[in-house]
This record gives structure tokens, C-alpha cells and sequence, in this order.
């Protein structure tokens, strides 16, 4: 790789001067080409600098300017005249030139071209020894990082005054990937550099663990002549190695966690080991805890579960009936709502509660919201207590749900059950479209005149009138009652194939 620029060159013992195309000076040089064709652009390499004697140089303003232009695209270094032979006219170089940012240069007749190549071969040489010293150093830096000589932050400190850089790791939040890390400077537009391999000043490399992205690199220049891409790269791979480890701990303890979950669920654990099994894991019951449930499609669990980890924020995390659930404290629940808005389906959130024993039922709140009805679907967080305001009404006990239940709709459930029928369905549906006949006929694909059968049918099973306004309100009732215990399908089942006297 090129060190030496065209500055660089311009500040030689040589005399020459520039012409135009001054942004062009921060190139890098790295082969002088000398030139007496005419496809003068044919026979470059990038970092070329193209010396000529100008007899080679097109005369028309037009084709200078395309001359020009092409050695831009080539990756040219730089146009250097140097000869008795360049036109008089050379505006059209100069206009392009300064069009591209192309370094247009005169060189004094008198300057060996030979002492130019070998000005830049040795200075690139020097360069070059530099770099491999230096990532040397990087090495010997993760060696006392291993031996455990090293701090992380204080082995990134070390890197930095190796190569030039401030490092700073960043995590999907845009915050220090790890405990103890420089935080970016606030002037660093994050959201505009992470995902870029390279960024005004710097660069910015993907650290993947397995096959996923973890965290960004962000290396920003803080002196003349860094080190380069390729000793950022190595302090990237040795980060990945570092954070490697660290997802291994952080798997070890989610794993510890959903088996906790899944016991305080069940409500399997003693009440003093379950508070005490949370505190251990960061949350704290009696402050309030809160529970969310998303669709494992789309991956939108393991999304969730990086966004709490990256927050950060204390958590649970498991998998129950083909949902991610996720226990938070009730202090995070400002986060629901940032995470919404990078999932492309629903959150199911239970209410707030401050009992171990409660958990069960908040897990349950949580995914009747995930699986309610889909008319509900356009709002991104489905909160059990501002979406279902009526759940409130619901005994929170399972067994008072299921008495509900038989009461109102057991005769009805017990008919579809024996006959393979679909009235609850049907006086649900009828229900959820404001006692629309027609509508209800739409959403299950039968007639209209078939609904009213069945609404008749309904009535003369329940012996009531299906629209009463008391009928319609515990009606309703119980079928949202069905939603928050639907995950118990062999309670359901076991409980409406009794007799009309159990």
C-alpha cells in the first residue's frame, strides 16, 4: 500500500509546482508511470503518478478534458508535465482537473524522472516497514491482553497510539458493546457510519459472531499517516475474538434464565426462591415487572432479545406456544415502544404486576394480546391494560376464567364438540362485526341466511335471546375469557366434555 502522497512529493527536493486539481494532493502515490504513448490511460494502475513530456498530450480542449477524466477513473494518482513538448494550450487539462480534483503538476525540465521513481519506491518502502512494526505491536498487545496483563480499554488505549486511531466498539444500540468503553464522541453521527466500511476519517467494521452482527468498529483518525484498513482489521478480528467470548457467557446465562422463566410460569417455585432467583438476575419484583410477547417469524424474538441485551436491560427470555416472551422490569417499559419500530409485527404486553405468583397470568395477558383479534393488528404495542380495558373485568384465577365459561358458553362448545359445529364461532364473529349478519356471513365464507340459522340454533342451545344486551356483554366476556386461557388446550378440551351436572 501506498504511504507517500502527492503532497508528499510536491514538499521534495524536487522542483515542481502544482497546476490545478488541489484536492487531488491527498493521494496516495505509489508507481511513477512515465508515458510516451498515445492510450496514455490504457497502461496505468491505480496510484499511479503519469509523467510526460508532453508529446504525447492531446491538443483539443475536448480531449484533454477527457484524458483527464479517464485517468481519474483509472485511480490515478496524479498528471505530471515535465517536458519541452507540452502544448501551449492545456486548458482543457487544467479545467478538468480541477473538475475531478485530479492533481495537474509541472515538473522543472531539469528533474530526473528516474530520482522521481525512486524518491516514491523508497519512501513507500519506509512506509511499508512502518506498517508491519506497528501491526507487530497490535500482537504483542493481545499477548498481554491473553496473559491478562491488559485491561480491554486499556489494550484499545494501547492500539490507538500504535495506529492512529480512536477506537470506539459500538453495539446495535450505538452504545460501548462492553462494560468499561469509550463512548463515541458526540460530534459522530453513528447512525451515519455503522454498516460503512469506510467513513470520512476512518473506518468502520461489522464484528460478527457466528453469523451475526454484533457490533461495529469505529476507527477515527487522530494523527497525520494512521496505520491503515489492514491494521484495523486485525484489531477488529482480535475484538471478534474478545466478544466471542462474551456471547458464550451471555448464551450461558439466557439459557439459565428461560429455565427459570419456564419455572416461575408454572409457579413450581416457592415464593421467597422465586423473588430471590429474579433479584439475581437483575429484576426486581417488588418495583414491578411486565411481560411482552412477539411472533417468532421474521427471527423477531432473537431481534428483541439483542435489543434488551445491547439496551441494556435486565430480562428473561424464553419460548412458550410459538412466541418469544420476554420479563422486563417495569422501569424498561419506555423500550417496548423503541423496539416496536424496528419489528415488522405486533407486541403483546401484559399489565404491570408486583407478585411472583403473578407471572403466570402475565404471560398469558401477553399473548391473548399477540393472538386477538386481527382488527386490532394496526396498533405495534397491544397493551392488556390500554387495548383490553375490559379484561379487567375478568377473574384473574384459571379456574374462575373456565367457570365463566361453562356458565355462559358451555352448553354451545359442548354442541360443537359433539357435532363437529361451528356456532361459538359463529356467535363470536357475530359479535366482533356489531351484530352484522351480513358481515359475519362475509368473514366466515357461508350465506347470510345460514348465520341466522345459527344464531337461532345459538339461542335455542343457551335458551336466551343471543341479542339481549345481557347475553351480548357476558358473552363477550367469556369469549375473552377463552383468549386468556387458550394456551391450556387440554384444560379446555377436558373441561366442556363434561356432563351439563359436573
Amino acid at each position: 500500500m501506498a504511504t507517500m502522497t502527492v503532497e508528499d512529493l510536491l514538499s521534495s527536493r524536487f522542483p515542481m509546482r502544482i497546476l490545478a486539481g488541489w484536492p487531488g494532493t491527498t493521494r496516495h502515490v505509489g508507481w511513477v508511470h512515465i508515458s510516451t504513448t498515445s492510450d496514455i490511460a490504457d497502461w496505468i494502475e491505480p496510484d499511479d503518478l503519469v509523467v510526460t513530456g508532453g508529446g504525447n498530450l492531446p491538443r483539443g480542449r475536448k480531449e484533454q478534458g477527457a484524458l483527464v477524466r479517464r485517468l481519474a477513473r483509472r485511480g490515478a494518482a496524479g498528471l505530471a508535465l515535465g517536458g519541452r513538448d507540452v502544448p501551449d494550450d492545456i486548458s482543457g487539462l487544467i479545467e478538468a482537473a480541477d473538475e475531478v480534483g485530479l492533481a495537474l503538476i509541472e515538473i522543472d525540465r531539469a528533474v530526473p524522472w528516474g530520482g522521481l521513481g525512486r524518491t516514491v519506491a523508497i519512501a513507500n518502502q519506509a512506509g511499508a516497514d512502518s506498517r508491519l512494526s506497528e501491526q507487530l505491536r497490535v500482537f504483542d498487545t493481545l499477548r498481554s491482553r491473553l496473559n491478562g496483563d491488559l485491561g480491554l480499554a486499556e489494550a484499545l488505549a494501547r492500539h490507538s497510539r500504535l495506529t492512529g486511531y480512536d477506537f470506539y466498539l459500538v453495539n446495535t444500540r450505538h452504545r460501548p458493546a462492553l462494560p468499561g468503553l469509550p463512548l463515541l464522541p458526540t460530534e459522530t453521527t453513528v447512525a451515519g457510519i455503522v454498516n460503512r466500511s469506510s467513513v470520512e476519517d476512518g473506518y468502520a467494521l461489522p464484528i460478527t459472531v457466528g453469523r451475526k452482527t454484533i457490533a461495529t468498529l469505529i476507527a477515527l483518525e487522530n494523527r497525520e499517516r494512521p496505520s491503515g484498513l489492514a491494521t484495523v482489521q486485525h484489531v477488529a478480528t482480535l475484538l471478534a475474538l474478545e466478544l466471542s467470548e462474551v456471547e458464550r457467557e451471555r448464551e450461558i446465562l439466557r439459557r439459565s434464565g428461560a429455565r427459570l422463566f419456564g419455572q416461575l410460569r408454572a409457579g413450581s417455585l416457592p415464593v421467597n426462591i422465586a423473588v430471590k432467583s429474579l433479584m439475581e438476575h437483575g429484576l426486581n419484583v417488588g418495583r414491578g415487572l411486565i411481560v411482552l410477547t412477539v411472533r417468532v417469524a421474521n427471527s423477531e424474538d432473537e431481534m428483541v432479545e439483542r435489543f434488551l441485551t445491547d439496551d441494556p436491560a435486565a430480562h428473561l427470555s424464553a419460548t412458550f406456544d410459538g412466541a418469544g416472551v420476554f420479563l422486563i422490569s417495569a422501569d424498561s417499559r419506555h423500550v417496548v415502544d423503541e423496539i416496536a419500530e424496528t419489528l415488522s409485527g405486533p407486541i403483546g404486553l401484559s399489565a404491570f404486576f408486583y407478585k411472583a405468583d403473578d407471572i403466570g397470568l402475565a404471560v398469558r395477558q401477553a399473548k391473548w394480546m399477540l393472538d386477538r383479534n386481527p382488527s386490532i393488528r394496526r396498533a405495534k404495542v397491544l397493551s392488556f391494560e390500554s387495548v383490553a380495558a375490559h379484561a379487567s373485568w375478568l377473574p384473574p384465577q384459571q379456574e374462575a376464567l373456565l367457570d365463566l365459561v361453562r356458565r355462559v358458553l358451555g352448553p354451545l362448545i359442548r354442541y360443537d364438540q359433539t357435532n363437529s359445529a361451528e356456532l361459538a364461532r359463529t356467535l363470536r364473529t357475530y359479535l366482533q362485526t356489531n351484530l352484522s349478519t351480513r358481515e359475519s356471513a362475509e368473514v366466515l365464507g357461508v350465506h347470510e341466511h345460514t348465520i341466522s340459522y345459527r344464531l337461532r340454533r345459538c339461542a335455542a342451545i343457551l335458551d336466551r335471546d343471543v341479542r339481549s344486551t345481557e347475553t351480548i356483554a357476558e358473552a363477550w366476556l367469556a369469549f375473552n375469557a377463552i383468549d386468556v386461557i387458550e394456551a391450556e388446550t387440554d384444560i379446555m378440551a377436558s373441561a366442556f366434555m363434561r356432563t351439563d351436572g359436573s
